[in-house]
This record gives C-alpha cells, structure tokens and sequence, in this order.
C-alpha cells in the first residue's frame, strides 16, 4: 500500500457521497495500520495535514498495547474531522 492513500482517502470523505462508509472507514483503517506499523513520521504528518488534534492522537494509544485497537482509534479520529469539515462547510456555504 502506498503511502498516499491515506490523504486521498480521508480526502474522499468530504468528495463522495455515494462511496459506502463502511468500505472507506476499511481501507482508512488498512491505511493507518499500515502506516503505523511502517512509516509513523509519515502518518503524523497526514494527521496534522487533516487537523486531527495532536492531544487525541496521543490518547489512541493509552489503555491498549496493540497497534490495531490505536489505529481503529486514529481511524475514527480521521473519519469524525472530516464529518466535522463537512458540516462546517455545509453551514457556512449556505450562508453567503
């Protein structure tokens, strides 16, 4: 897998509406599992580009030893951004 799926992935939450979640939600989850057991330094800087708070990246890793349980995490830290991106979009293009 290489390394620039993750963005085009996250990416894809705020582009495609027709994509089923669950399919993405996988291969986000594939993704940073990947990145986590490959190139961390690589997956940080995806993370700070996509603005997941640094604060609750760190907290992915407390209470669980395993990589997988971090990235399910991580996962669901990508996924709620990029809801949020979403919604702040919505809410303020229909504004102006």
């Amino acid at each position: 897998m290489e390394n620039i799926e993750l963005p085009e992935l996250a990416n894809s939450l705020l582009l495609t509406k027709g994509l089923n979640e669950v399919e993405l939600r996988l291969k986000i989850y594939n993704a940073v599992l990947n990145l986590l057991l490959n190139n961390t330094a690589y997956l940080y800087q995806v993370l700070y580009r996509i603005d997941v708070k640094e604060e609750k990246v760190k907290e992915s890793f407390l209470d669980s030893p395993l990589v997988e349980v971090a990235a399910e995490r991580i996962t669901t830290l990508i996924v709620n951004r990029q809801i949020e991106k979403i919604q702040w979009r919505a809410k303020y293009s229909q504004s102006e």
